[in-house]
């Protein structure tokens, strides 16, 4: 389906680009803010009402969570923070749905900001009040969540050289070739998935799938299907209050010293660390 309008790009309506929020809350944070080497599967969403807080990068860069703007943490960008003084912390962790960790870690290698105009400041401040109101609907404060999200998103993306926003979108091309194995996996990552498989699913040969797979996703099918696996053992550990064998067993790990093994590599820290480090 095409939806257009007179002198408009038509848009495609098979949209696979979503937002799913794993937490959203107004804080006050202080000089206890200090996580040290965080990198997670999810993106982060900072919005604060003064400045002070600012987080640390790979070779001695550092980058102001200034007032004056929202700020992203993309996906598996490895950050430490620190804050000099407390202040109103409003933030989100969230999945964007339908970009491969390996297209973000492309394209988005670095947090970015976005301009607080006078439209977005003034959703941002609706957004303060409405996490602040006890007597909404939780359903409601997703929506708005999520609604400020995908504003300060869109000027995100339009704001990028155009090779780069294309990067994040053009699996709608070849994605079709891929796109009944990558819903398999996202179907049933925790089982095992062997490359024959997932080229049936698709109606090629194992070889040309492979090929097809990695161009469209930017990685092999078993480096993409450890990925969601680690990702998806990450939420759970911070969101949940399962042990840890049981999301380790649950997310197609049968051993736990591979999980720790590979969580690690990929996090940083094992997973009971992980878990105990808890929000930034």
């Amino acid at each position: 389906m095409v939806v257009s309008f007179s002198g408009m790009t038509p848009l495609t309506a098979d949209d696979a680009l979503h937002l799913r929020v794993l937490a959203a809350e107004t804080v006050t944070i202080d000089r206890t803010w200090d996580a040290r080497d965080v990198r997670s599967p999810y993106w982060r969403f900072y919005a604060n009402d003064r400045d002070g807080a600012e987080l640390l990068l790979g070779g001695g860069k550092r980058y102001a969570l200034t007032a004056g703007q929202v700020h992203f943490v993309p996906a598996w960008v490895r950050f430490s923070c620190r804050n000099v003084e407390p202040l109103a912390h409003l933030y989100a962790h969230v999945e964007l749905v339908g970009i491969p960790g390996a297209v973000v870690r492309d394209v988005f290698p670095r947090p970015l900001a976005v301009a607080l105009d006078p439209p977005l400041r003034a959703a941002c401040a609706r957004l303060r009040a409405q996490m602040a109101d006890h007597a909404l609907a939780p359903a409601a404060k997703l929506c708005h969540v999520k609604s400020v999200i995908y504003e300060a998103l869109g000027r995100l993306f339009a704001a990028l050289p155009p090779d780069r926003s294309q990067r994040c979108l053009e699996l709608r091309g070849i994605s079709a070739v891929v796109a009944p194995a990558l819903t398999m996996i996202e179907d049933r990552f925790n089982e095992t998935l062997s490359n024959p498989l997932l080229a049936h699913a698709c109606g090629l040969s194992a070889d040309h799938f492979i090929r097809c797979f990695r161009t469209a996703v930017g990685q092999t099918p078993t480096q993409y299907v450890l990925e969601r696996r680690l990702a998806a053992a990450a939420q759970r550990l911070l969101f949940s209050t399962e042990s840890i064998d049981a999301i380790a067993t649950d997310c197609g790990f049968g051993d736990r010293y591979y999980f720790t093994r590979a969580f690690r590599q990929r996090m940083g820290l094992p997973p009971a660390a992980f878990r105990a480090r808890g929000h930034v």
